[in-house]
C-alpha cells in the first residue's frame, strides 16, 4: 500500500512536507516561485474547495498534493489471533502552540492521528486561554483536517473531511477534546488549527504551529 502523510514543522498550521527545507519550489504552478507557508495553506484550501469527497483531482492538483507530502511506510497491518482480526495502529502526534503575546492569548494542545489498515481516527486536545485569566464573551477552538487517498485506479482525491470545533461564552479559557473516525486507504493528511477569543474589542484569531513529535 502506498502511503504518505503531510507532516512538518510549520509557520502556520497546515502540515506539509519537506521538514529539512521549508522553501519548496513547485514545478507545477510556477517553476521559479518559492512557496511560503501561507501560499501552501491558500493553495490547499483552494484545491479542497473544488472537489467533493471521492472526486478525482486533476493531474495538476494531485501533483501539488504529492509535491507537499512526506511519503511514509505503512506499518499498520491486520493480525488474526484466535480467529479475531485486529488492527495495529501507527500513532503520530503533533504539538499545537500559538499565542498573541501582546494580548496574553494562547492556544496549545495536541493533534493525534491513529492510522489503521482501513479505519483511522483523528483526535484533538487543545485549549485557548487568556493567560491573565480575564473573562471574554466567547472563546473557541477548531481543527480542520483533510484525508487524501486513492480514487479510481490511480487517481488522488479527498476521502474524508474532518471538522472538530466548539466554543464557550463568558469564560477565560476553552478546551476542545474530540475525535473523528473515518475509513479508507489514506495517502496524505493535512490539518489546520485555530483558536479565537472574542470580546468588546472584536475577535482575535490565533493560528498556531503544529510540530511533529
Amino acid at each position: 500500500m502506498f502511503l504518505a502523510l503531510i507532516c512538518s514543522v510549520t509557520y502556520n498550521s497546515v502540515i506539509y512536507a519537506n521538514p529539512t527545507n521549508q522553501n519548496v519550489t513547485s514545478d507545477v504552478y510556477n517553476a521559479t516561485k518559492v512557496l511560503n507557508q501561507e501560499e501552501v495553506n491558500q493553495k490547499l484550501n483552494e484545491i479542497n474547495s473544488k472537489y467533493n469527497v471521492g472526486e478525482r483531482f486533476s493531474d495538476e492538483d494531485a501533483q501539488f498534493i504529492k509535491q507537499y507530502a512526506l511519503p511514509v511506510e505503512n506499518n499498520a497491518v491486520s493480525e488474526n489471533t484466535n480467529g479475531l482480526t485486529t488492527q495495529n495502529l501507527r500513532t503520530t502526534t503533533w504539538d499545537i502552540n500559538g499565542s498573541n503575546s501582546s494580548l496574553g492569548y494562547q492556544t496549545i494542545g495536541t493533534v493525534t492521528f491513529n492510522e489503521g489498515v482501513i479505519n483511522h481516527t483523528v483526535s484533538v486536545n487543545m485549549t485557548t486561554k487568556d493567560v491573565n485569566k480575564k473573562y471574554h464573551s466567547e472563546i473557541g477552538n477548531q481543527l480542520i483536517g483533510t484525508a487524501y487517498g486513492v480514487v479510481g485506479s490511480d487517481g488522488v482525491g479527498i476521502i474524508a473531511n474532518i471538522s472538530l470545533s466548539d466554543k464557550g461564552d463568558n469564560i477565560s479559557y476553552h478546551k476542545l477534546v474530540d475525535y473523528r473516525s473515518f475509513s479508507g486507504v489514506v495517502a496524505y493528511m493535512s490539518f489546520q488549527a485555530n483558536g479565537w477569543i472574542k470580546s468588546n474589542n472584536g475577535k482575535i484569531t490565533i493560528t498556531p504551529t503544529l510540530t511533529r513529535r
